[in-house]
C-alpha cells in the first residue's frame, strides 16, 4: 500500500499546469499590474503633487508651463517613472490582445509580446520627441518648444494611466478582442485629437502657411505612426 504524501503545493501546481494559460495567472503580469500600480500611488502621494496638479491642468484646460515648484530634478525622476509606467501599460494592453487573437499560449510568448508592446511605445514616443526638435530648429521658439514638450510628456503620462486602468478591465473580466481593438482606437485617438488641438493653439496662433502646417503633420504625427506600424509589423514576424 502506497503511504506517499503529496506535498498541496506540489497538487495545486500541477492543476495550475493543466489549466489553459491567462494573463491575471502570469507571475510577470501580475507583477507589472502591481508595479504600475505602486507608481501612480507614489506619484499620487508625492509631494510635489505634481499629478494632482497634472489632472487640474487638464481639467480647466491649461496650456501653460507649469510652475517652477516642479521643474525639479525629483519631479524629472517622477515623470520617468510614470512615462515608463505608460510604456508598462500599453504593453499589457497590447499583450492582452495577442492573447485574445490566440496568439499568447505561454508565459515565454506572454514576456516576448510584453516586451515588444514596450519597446514599440518607448519608440513612438523618442522618434516623435526627435523629430520634433529637428521641427523646432526650423519654425518655432524656445518657449514654444518648452510649452509642447511638457504638455506631450504629461499627455502621454495622462494617457498612460487610462491604459493601465483599461488594461485591468481587459485582463480581470476577459474583454473579447473586438472591444479591445474599439476601446484602443478610441483612448489613442482622443489623445492625438488633444495634442492637435494643443499644437494648434500654441504654434499657429498667427496665420501660418500651408508648408509649415504640412511640415507640422508629416513630422510630429504620420512619420511616428507610421514608424510605430513598421516596428510592430517587423517585431511580429519574430513570433
Amino acid at each position: 500500500m502506497d503511504t506517499t504524501v503529496v506535498s498541496p503545493l506540489l497538487t495545486e501546481w500541477e492543476a495550475r499546469k493543466t489549466q489553459p494559460f491567462t494573463l491575471i495567472g502570469d507571475d510577470v503580469v501580475v507583477g507589472i499590474l502591481l508595479l504600475c500600480f505602486l507608481i501612480v500611488a507614489i506619484a499620487l502621494a508625492d509631494k510635489s503633487h505634481y499629478l494632482h496638479q497634472l489632472m487640474y491642468n487638464y481639467s480647466v484646460g491649461h496650456t501653460r508651463a507649469q510652475s517652477d515648484n516642479i521643474r525639479t530634478s525629483r519631479s524629472f525622476y517622477l515623470r520617468s517613472t510614470l512615462l515608463l509606467q505608460s510604456f508598462f501599460s500599453t504593453s499589457l494592453v497590447f499583450t492582452y490582445y495577442q492573447w485574445s487573437k490566440g496568439y499568447v499560449s505561454c508565459s515565454a510568448q506572454c514576456l516576448k509580446y510584453l516586451l515588444v508592446g514596450a519597446m514599440a511605445a518607448a519608440v513612438y514616443v523618442i522618434v516623435k520627441i526627435a523629430l520634433f526638435f529637428v521641427v523646432n530648429n526650423t519654425l518655432y521658439s524656445k518657449q514654444q518648444a518648452d510649452i509642447w514638450t511638457q504638455i506631450f510628456g504629461d499627455t502621454c503620462i495622462f494617457a498612460g494611466i487610462v491604459f493601465y486602468l483599461f488594461a485591468v478591465a481587459c485582463i480581470s473580466f476577459e474583454i473579447p478582442s473586438s472591444f479591445v481593438e474599439i476601446g484602443t482606437v478610441i483612448l489613442f485617438s482622443l489623445a492625438e485629437i488633444w495634442l492637435i488641438f494643443k499644437s494648434f493653439h500654441i504654434f499657429f496662433v498667427k496665420k501660418y502657411g500651408v508648408l509649415q502646417l504640412f511640415i507640422y503633420f508629416c513630422t510630429l504625427e504620420f512619420i511616428p505612426l507610421l514608424v510605430l506600424g513598421k516596428i510592430l509589423r517587423n517585431l511580429g514576424h519574430i513570433f
